[in-house]
């Protein structure tokens, strides 16, 4: 993933703003579904945040993971009484956030605390 943070702070050692293109899947009423969508450079155990730059009306994102390098998964949540099918393509800003791996004789792990 090119373009890194220059100035990681603390125990980051990626943090970089994506931008996203996601089309929901067709989510019935009250209920939720989950679609994985390929975003290039993620890793396992990257954390991710996300910013929805548009509305859809009892759609919403209920989490978003890395479930694998290049793939995320997205759960979407439809609280209406009525499924939600063929809505557009929806745009995100997408945080990833990457921890230094020298911080830690596990990997990945992070701290319980702030000392």
């Amino acid at each position: 993933m090119p373009g890194a943070s220059d100035r990681p702070m603390g125990n980051v050692a990626l943090a970089m703003a994506l931008q996203a293109s996601l089309t929901p899947p067709n989510v019935a009423a009250n209920t939720t579904a989950t679609q994985t969508y390929t975003i290039t450079g993620v890793q396992l155990n990257d954390i991710l945040d996300f910013n929805q730059l548009s509305h859809v009306t009892g759609l919403s994102v209920g989490n978003m993971w890395v479930s694998s390098a290049n793939t995320i998964t997205v759960q979407w949540v439809n609280s209406t009484t009525s499924a939600i099918n063929g809505t557009a393509a929806q745009n995100f800003v997408i945080c990833v956030i990457r921890g230094n791996p020298n911080l830690s004789a596990s990997g990945y792990a992070l701290p319980t605390a702030i000392v």
